[in-house]
């Protein structure tokens, strides 16, 4: 079984409706679809290492970004974070500011798998997996800059 990444925004009334039990969590992420996710798939630790240079810890706010935050429920198969509408547009401020060559340096495939960043069995060496985690960078830097411009906040989980 491999683990995934999902990013859902949500309005700052309906948050606080899921934190003071008016909004049941699990409907909103999984049957509301009013707000569109961002999947992540396998990329979610190659894109906290770039972040963080470490495989789990970091400095606010990058450490946030992907594995951060606030812990509202937590499972057997997953555990959902959220972060505020000022942690977000905290995070896509510093998102937009991250680029050109200081950001690809950050991808050091030797240091990644020295890490056991997940997925430990892919070749970070490999063209294909430098695009394939920056092509989900990418996304995920318009979702921040698209979430804060409208206010929200976002949830965050791993399937």
């Amino acid at each position: 079984m491999s683990t995934v990444a999902h990013m859902r925004p949500i309005t700052v009334e309906a948050l606080r409706d899921i934190l003071e039990g008016r909004l049941d969590l699990q409907t909103y992420l999984f049957e509301d679809k009013q707000l569109q996710p961002l999947y992540l798939d396998k990329a979610w630790h190659a894109i906290h290492f770039i972040l963080n240079g470490t495989a789990w810890e970091g400095d606010e706010p990058m450490v946030d970004v992907v594995i951060g935050g606030t812990e509202i429920e937590g499972g057997e198969t997953y555990t959902v974070r959220y972060l505020t509408d000022e942690e977000v547009k905290t995070i896509a401020s510093v998102l937009e500011e991250l680029k050109g060559q200081p950001l690809v340096d950050r991808y050091q495939p030797d240091k990644m798998t020295e890490l056991g960043i997940y997925p430990q069995t892919v070749d970070w060496e490999s063209e294909d997996e430098l695009q394939y985690v920056f092509n989900y960078y990418w996304e995920m830097v318009d979702f921040y800059r698209d979430t804060a411009a409208k206010g929200y906040a976002i949830l965050h989980y791993q399937t």
